[in-house]
């Protein structure tokens, strides 16, 4: 085990992770469905900040730089989140805020032995209930995102980056909110299979009595298919912060041993190249952070059907109740189940009304002329039997 006074984690699941598609041959969907529809939301508050499971008390230092955190001012009683094995979920900022971190220059987990171009960006979601932070389930969406430098003109995610990106530079330490066109985290979804990832653990929670933030963590990787950004908006996003190359969002820029040890293991040194300094590269090594292989779980559904509630056949357990509406796509409520026969029937033209309550009345008096007949004839043969035969006894 680490020495106590680090936290490194050195067995588990742990962050980062080298996501290996060859060791990844486990599937499983009924256990990890993920149904999502995020609202729609114009204002965005962004700052240079690392999320809390990127600085847990017991590693010694903290992260500061390398991620932008990306938060939806609005609430979210109307999204519609839920995991499977957890229930609900809910965003894990202030008021239920759904945050988002984006790490636009290196990205904190490999994708098959390779850094995305365009970086990382995760959604993180917790569980919705009254239970003690400590006693609840966290959830994280890890995107993979690549740069392109023609971006097709209908890529969703490249349009939710241009809405979110701030109007002014971001000064380390201070929030900066604005306002933007309507946006939804839909549009940064990818439709594909995606991998779940189960008990996730920290550095900084791993020694025997070790402050745990949230009872367990699970992170769902959409491997398959990476989200797209513009080759120069991703470079407006590493160059946020004022102060040139140096001051770039870059995960190298933390400098306490411990914390680079655990979550960037390599040495960065900075040298000179022409009038300013520029940074020379170390590979990163995750020899020590491959995917375990029995907690890792394929679902070939994934999120292919969009946003929304959806009924998948020969899935026994979604049943999903539709809204009726009119042709405005107004929903129909508070009407009697046969108004609909009403409204049909005022659309008929009048001549036709007129014959069809013609037919109706011939057919309802031949009804009742052949309900008289059978009843009559009936009662008067078996009057008339009866008769004949006590006529015959008295004979």
């Amino acid at each position: 085990m680490a020495p106590p006074e680090t936290q490194k984690c050195i067995n588990g699941n742990i962050l980062p992770v080298d996501l290996d598609i060859s060791k990844m041959i486990n599937a499983s969907e009924q256990l990890t469905n993920l149904t999502y529809d995020f609202s729609p939301c114009k204002t965005f508050s962004l700052q240079i900040q690392c999320p809390s499971w990127m600085s847990r008390g017991g590693l010694g230092g903290k992260c500061i730089d390398g991620v932008i955190k990306i938060e939806q001012m609005i609430d979210t009683t109307y999204d519609i989140l839920n995991f499977t094995t957890v229930g609900k979920l809910t965003g894990s900022g202030g008021d239920n805020h759904i945050v988002c971190y984006y790490f636009p220059n290196q990205s904190l987990n490999l994708y098959n032995g390779a850094e995305p171009t365009g970086g990382e960006i995760v959604i993180e979601l917790i569980e919705k209930s009254t239970k003690a932070k400590k006693d609840k389930t966290r959830i994280l969406l890890f995107i993979p995102v690549t740069k392109m430098a023609s971006v097709p003109e209908n890529s969703s995610s490249d349009k939710w980056f241009r809405g979110i990106y701030p109007k002014l530079s971001l000064q380390r330490g201070d929030a900066e909110t604005h306002n933007t066109s309507s946006l939804s985290l839909n549009d940064i979804i990818p439709k594909s299979a995606f991998w779940v990832y189960n008990d996730i653990k920290f550095h900084g929670e791993c020694v025997d009595g070790g402050v745990k933030e949230f009872k367990e963590t699970h992170a769902i990787f959409f491997v398959d298919e990476p989200i797209v950004i513009s080759e120069a908006l991703n470079q407006n996003f590493i160059d946020i912060a004022p102060g040139g190359i140096t001051q770039r969002v870059d995960l190298s820029n933390n400098t306490d041993p411990d914390w680079l040890d655990s979550w960037y293991p390599t040495g960065m040194p900075v040298v000179a190249e022409g009038e300013e300094p520029q940074k020379s590269y170390k590979k990163r090594d995750f020899i020590n952070n491959k995917v375990n292989r029995g907690s890792i779980f394929r679902n070939e559904m994934g999120t292919t059907m969009g946003p929304g509630l959806h009924n998948k056949a020969g899935d026994p357990f979604s049943l999903t109740c539709e809204p009726i509406v009119d042709e405005n796509d107004k929903p129909i409520e508070g009407k009697d189940r046969l108004e609909w026969v009403k409204d049909v029937y005022k659309g008929v033209p009048k001549g036709m009304k007129q014959m069809l309550l013609a037919i109706i009345f011939i057919i309802v008096l031949t009804g009742i002329l052949m309900s008289l007949h059978i009843f009559i004839f009936k009662n008067i043969g078996l009057f008339i039997t009866q008769n004949e035969i006590a006529d015959r006894i008295d004979k």
